[in-house]
């Protein structure tokens, strides 16, 4: 499996990632919009591919002082395996990397959506049920919220 930075080729493989996931597709779904995305921020969303597929995908922004993660989906058939860790372990580097240590994720009222982002070690702030903030360490453990001021998701 390969991941790399999404293009704006990519749109009609991620929609159907979305798709094939039932995930409320992202404010981002529109082509202007999704192109605008990638062509702002090219090297924070990611794809995941294998054999010329895109398996997984992740759709990452920074404006001048936050960072978010809009989305992500992975295909049905890959969603036993490390892929969504490993879209999400070099996106959170890449994000590290902005100099933003605070990052909103948009999440819906989906159980299983807040037990995933768990797993992969981000705290999720309980008074924000839709537009989540979460943290994540270095380490890997959810990191002590009381650093730093909440992030609101775009």
């Amino acid at each position: 499996m390969k991941i790399r930075e999404l293009r704006p080729a990519d749109r009609e493989a991620v929609l159907a990632r979305w798709q094939e996931a039932k995930v409320k597709p992202s404010a981002f779904a529109s082509a202007p919009d999704f192109c605008q995305l990638v062509r702002r921020n090219p090297e924070l969303s990611l794809v995941a591919e294998e054999k010329d597929v895109v398996v997984g995908a992740i759709l990452c922004s920074r404006t001048r002082t936050n960072t978010s993660v809009h989305q992500i989906a992975v295909a049905s058939s890959h969603r036993d395996s490390d892929v969504a860790r490993q879209i999400i372990d070099k996106a959170i580097l890449k994000l590290l990397a902005t100099g933003c240590h605070k990052t909103g994720i948009s999440l819906s009222e989906n159980v299983d959506e807040r037990h995933f982002w768990e797993s992969v070690s981000w705290g999720i702030a309980e008074e924000t049920p839709v537009d989540a903030v979460g943290e994540r360490s270095d380490t890997g453990e959810p990191a002590d919220d009381t650093a730093a001021e909440p992030v609101a998701a775009d």
